[in-house]
């Protein structure tokens, strides 16, 4: 299923944008980069990532974006989403990119910045 240390992918990251500086401590230990998703998890991944998926009760959800601002640098940013209706983060994960994030990356061009690329989400809970 393809599941790593979010370390493993953020040292990536940090190699590929040379002078990027992620704030580590942000993220969850384990990533499914095929799912998109940071999470939290002591005994097999695999399962416990589909627990995860599927759980209800997350108050909130959060997206991590790597952003340019307007003076060209890049920083990792990360957006939080209430979630009142008890949506899943799967189906989180599948609406974002067609509901959520063509808003966020217009109001980053409003603002002279640029949404560069999205890194992820998570759950806060």
């Amino acid at each position: 299923m393809g599941i790593t240390e979010t370390a493993r992918l953020l040292d990536g990251l940090e190699e590929k944008w040379e002078g990027l500086h992620i704030p580590r401590y942000r993220f969850k230990r384990l990533c499914s980069e095929e799912r998109g998703v940071f999470f939290d998890c002591s005994t097999e991944p695999e399962r416990c990532l589909e627990d995860v998926m599927a759980r209800t009760d997350y108050p909130r959800f959060s997206v991590y974006l790597l952003v340019r601002g307007n003076d060209g640098e890049l920083t990792v940013e990360e957006v939080s989403f209430a979630n009142p209706g008890g949506e899943t983060l799967e189906r989180f994960v599948k609406r974002y990119p067609t509901q959520l994030r063509p808003a966020g990356a217009l109001a980053y061009q409003l603002n002279g910045r640029e949404l560069v690329d999205y890194l992820g989400a998570s759950y806060e809970g």
